[in-house]
């Protein structure tokens, strides 16, 4: 008997040790971060992601700090959408970090500039824009760009006019200094830019020969600089064209006046019953832009501008938040869409959970009243997953190994129709089936128990002589 409960016991001791989060749980260490240039200039807005932590960004002191446990960690860093760091590092203790990132300083000097004039510099990268002003020698610095190609523009503000006077892409590998003729020969375009009703368009970019570009005002206006001669001409407005190519002759400043494919946008939104979706927050997709709104009482939304095309229409998407995109093409006309509303909702059920055994959750995912088939689900403890399937069968079962404990909280997520969800679940142990081993031994112990009182019963019936041999007294064993 003692060695069979000292095997259950060496059994059921190995199993808690291999359960998931069984144990004391591994201490945190705290980590700081310093991001510098390759300069040791501190680095500060820069984007640093932590395998197995997150990303989080670098205040004014270039500093990151967090709580991570022991092990190795890969670190990627990014500025100016550009990446500039990738390694790692090893946490042992609680320790600091020194990250020197490939940001270089470009120095550019234009020569011959009259003394009076006021020098100021914009460096473009990765669809980022730097400033930078001149010292007053004809120095432009940028302290920190990027590796990367930087396309690079310099001009001059004198008595009221700025004026383009110099040009170029820089790359940028490492600290760059570099000169420069300025020449005075860009002539200044001013544009404006209208929708079909002859309302100013804010945000349309106007670009020069796909070299030069800039945004329109609240006003519609952009000023935009070319060498005289003949220059093509485009306006995107969300990522989309809205004007047809356009040739431009320069021979001195000038304005130009430009009226673009853009106009109100107005949608209608059903739901699956075509009812009309009332008071809803919905997602626009308009080109690389996204626009939260509100329906109105009769399920309108409305976007004051946005582009069209009369032949094949601009591609668009509509949904209500957490559900999936409906999509439709916007010709310039009133657009009736229908959209899902309902979004996934999941039902669980916890059918076994005992301690030290197998905990099983029976998953359900319903759009709206409807149950979704094939769905993919999958079951987290601790952000690890720990079990996945399908709703093939109208449902899913998703099993786990617990621990020792009177309840336990895990995940469940689930996706389909281009949709997800989650939902968490706490189940009581000890309430459902208190148990303080696994169900495999409970037949063993049984066994051993009732092999005992068997045998104390036939002690109790068999006679005595048969159950134990006398022992020989003394004056017999001397005769024998």
């Amino acid at each position: 008997m003692r060695s069979t409960l000292a095997f259950c016991f060496l059994i059921m001791t190995l199993a808690m040790l291999m359960t998931p989060g069984f144990g004391t749980a591994q201490e945190l260490y705290p980590v700081k971060l310093n991001l510098m240039d390759n300069n040791g200039g501190v680095l500060s807005g820069a984007t640093v992601t932590i395998v197995g932590y997150g990303t989080v960004t670098s205040g004014t002191s270039g500093t990151v700090q967090m709580q991570l446990k022991a092990g190795e960690y890969d670190v990627s860093v990014y500025y100016l959408s550009m990446q500039v760091l990738v390694g790692s590092i090893t946490v042992l203790a609680a320790a600091e970090f020194p990250l020197k990132c490939a940001v270089f300083s470009v120095q550019m000097t234009l020569t011959g500039l009259p003394s009076n004039v006021t020098l100021l510099g914009i460096a473009r990268i990765a669809g980022n824009t730097v400033t930078a002003r001149g010292n007053g020698t004809g120095v432009l610095r940028f302290p920190q760009l990027p590796k990367g190609t930087a396309s690079v523009l310099a001009f001059v503000h004198d008595r009221g006019t700025t004026r383009l006077v110099a040009e170029g892409d820089v790359e940028v590998n490492g600290n760059v200094v570099l000169s420069l003729a300025p020449s005075f020969d860009y002539r200044i375009m001013n544009v404006r830019v209208f929708d079909a009703s002859g309302s100013p368009v804010e945000g349309a970019v106007v670009r020069v020969d796909e070299s030069l570009e800039n945004a329109t005002d609240v006003a519609g206006r952009t000023v935009l600089y070319a060498k005289d001669g003949s220059h093509h001409i485009t306006v995107d407005f969300y990522g989309n064209k809205v004007l047809s190519d356009q040739n431009l002759q320069v021979s001195r400043d000038d304005s130009w006046n430009f009226n673009t494919t853009v106009t109100r946008l107005t949608l209608t939104l059903f739901d699956e019953g075509s009812n009309p979706v009332r008071g809803s927050s919905v997602l626009l997709q308009v080109g690389d832009h996204n626009f939260t709104l509100t329906t109105s009482s009769t399920g309108i939304v409305e976007l004051s501008q946005a582009p069209y095309d009369l032949t094949n229409g601009v591609p668009m998407a509509v949904a209500v938040i957490g559900n999936v995109p409906s999509s439709f093409a916007f010709k310039g006309s009133p657009v009736t869409v229908h959209v899902f509303t309902h979004g996934l909702k999941l039902k669980l059920e916890a059918t076994r959970a005992y301690m030290l055994g197998p905990l099983t959750i029976r998953v359900e995912v319903y759009l709206g009243d409807v149950i979704v088939k094939n769905a993919t689900v999958q079951l987290k403890s601790g952000g690890t997953v720990v079990d996945k399937g399908t709703t093939d069968r109208g449902y899913a079962l998703l099993s786990m190994l617990l621990g020792l404990g009177s309840q336990v909280t895990v995940t469940v997520e689930a996706s389909a129709l281009g949709m997800s969800a989650a939902q968490d679940l706490t189940v009581g142990t000890s309430s459902l089936v208190p148990m303080t081993m696994p169900l495999a031994f409970i037949p063993v112990i049984m066994f051993e128990v009732l092999r005992r009182r068997v045998r104390d019963q036939l002690r109790k019936v068999l006679p005595a002589k048969k159950r134990k041999k006398r022992r020989p007294s003394a004056e017999q064993g001397e005769n024998a």
